[in-house]
């Protein structure tokens, strides 16, 4: 468990850098035009799966001392696609070093809070941790979706396709 753990946190931070490199092609009309599935344009979908990947993050590393703390990061907090891939850099390191951390004790911990709705919720880390994968994948699907929209071939992100880059 805790070796697949960390090899989708590896596919996780390959995936999503390159997502960032795709943006690099778009124009700052495309990158913020409506049309993409997620959270309006590409620009706030791609805000939206850094921010959510953040707060988690933030909360298992002890900054915030419950997830409802979490800091609302806006499109104006990471408006261009440097400023995204800077903010990045930052937060795949403190994952990475936090995956790095982890033992199977530590992932079969149970980690409780409140939901968006108002209900306690507990789970055992390893399964938040394939939440917080599976949510980027996600997210990044529909960024994808949106940039083919706009007629540019996207970089591939399919987990066999970061298998064969280490080969």
């Amino acid at each position: 468990m805790l070796e697949t753990i960390k090899e989708m946190y590896q596919y996780n931070s390959w995936a999503t850098g390159e997502v960032l490199k795709t943006m690099r092609g778009l124009s700052s009309e495309q990158y913020d035009s409506p049309g993409c599935s997620g959270n309006g344009s590409i620009h706030g979908t791609l805000v939206h799966l850094m921010s959510t990947q953040n707060n988690w993050v933030l909360w298992f590393n002890g900054k915030i001392a419950e997830k409802a703390q979490a800091p609302k990061i806006k499109t104006n907090d990471i408006p261009t696609v440097e400023s995204a891939e800077e903010f990045w850099r930052t937060l795949d390191a403190e994952t990475t070093t936090f995956i790095e951390s982890l033992t199977v004790e530590k992932l079969l911990a149970n980690w409780s809070w409140i939901s968006p709705a108002g209900s306690s919720v507990s789970l055992p880390l390893w399964k938040i941790l394939l939440h917080i994968e599976n949510h980027g994948t996600h997210t990044r699907a529909q960024i994808m979706s949106a940039v083919r929209r706009l007629g540019v071939t996207p970089n591939k992100t399919d987990l066999v396709f970061f298998e064969l880059t280490k080969k």
